[in-house]
């Protein structure tokens, strides 16, 4: 039987060892997806109001160096939910929703621009995520050997 929780830790343990690893000012990394946590919550919300997949990612567990890109808005309670329960038809206001996807970015890439776009999950249970990344231009210059 697969417990949630053990999942959830082995999967934020693993994206983190993998983060650690990559660890280099001249490694340019956005690293995308369905991270299975919601990206909203605080990681001291303690809220027995949400779906046992849907917990606050562990921030504290990133690598120094590495952030999400949502943590760089001013107002990421504003960004529309990226996800919904698929136990059921979307149904605004009754369907429970939760940002579960985004981007974790090293401190040499800028998030310039992030949404997440309503869509009223006409494709999927996930909606799709925009960003606009923009790279450190040292780190780049440095990582291909280039004269600015």
């Amino acid at each position: 039987m697969y417990d949630v929780e053990i999942g959830r830790l082995l999967l934020s343990e693993s994206l983190i060892g993998y983060l650690e690893n990559k660890a280099n000012p001249a490694l340019l990394l956005p690293c995308g997806g369905d991270f299975n946590h919601d990206l909203k919550a605080a990681e001291d919300d303690d809220s027995t109001d949400r779906e046992s997949w849907a917990y606050p990612f562990p921030r504290n567990m990133l690598p120094e160096h590495f952030s999400f890109c949502m943590d760089q808005l001013p107002k990421k309670e504003n960004l529309w939910n990226s996800s919904r329960n698929a136990d059921m038809k979307y149904i605004p206001g009754k369907t429970y929703t939760v940002t579960l996807d985004g981007f974790i970015i090293s401190d040499n890439v800028k998030c310039d621009m992030y949404k997440n776009i309503n869509t009223g999950y006409s494709y999927s249970d996930h909606e799709p995520v925009y960003v606009k990344f923009e790279l450190n231009k040292e780190s780049v210059l440095n990582k291909f050997k280039l004269k600015n």
